[in-house]
């Protein structure tokens, strides 16, 4: 029974902010909430640039949205404490980094402009979470 449980928020979680039809503008009230700031649809650039069984990786995640060409929003929703997630966040935007640039281009002596990554997994389990310690 936890699995559906587990799916049914996954689930929830990408159609309000990654599929539905109000999907950017639910993005951007989520991003305004976090930063505490107040933009407005018509004044950004937002793209979804989720990643979905990226073949070669087997990576796939949640929400990300790329946010006026200069930051990559990536978001997860977990019901379960997994103490994994920055390893996780950081395969994510490797490959989404991989996905932007043509190979070719990071061999060339012209520094490419990275968008700036943020991450945000947003827990909702029942157990209580706790930082491990080392």
């Amino acid at each position: 029974m936890a699995k559906k449980k587990h799916s049914y928020r996954d689930s929830l979680f990408v159609d309000l902010f990654g599929k539905c039809e109000n999907a950017k503008e639910n993005f951007l009230s989520l991003y305004n909430a976090i930063h505490d700031t107040n933009l407005k649809i018509n004044e950004v650039t937002i793209e979804p640039i989720t990643l979905k069984n990226v073949v070669y990786t087997g990576v796939n995640n949640d929400v990300s949205m790329r946010i006026n060409d200069s930051i990559i929003v990536l978001a997860e929703q977990q019901s379960t404490v997994n103490y994994n997630m920055p390893l996780r966040c950081l395969e994510y935007v490797t490959a989404q980094y991989s996905k932007m640039f043509k190979k070719k281009k990071k061999y060339e002596k012209k520094r490419i402009k990275l968008p700036s990554p943020e991450f945000y997994v947003f827990y909702n389990g029942r157990r209580n979470f706790r930082k491990k310690r080392r």
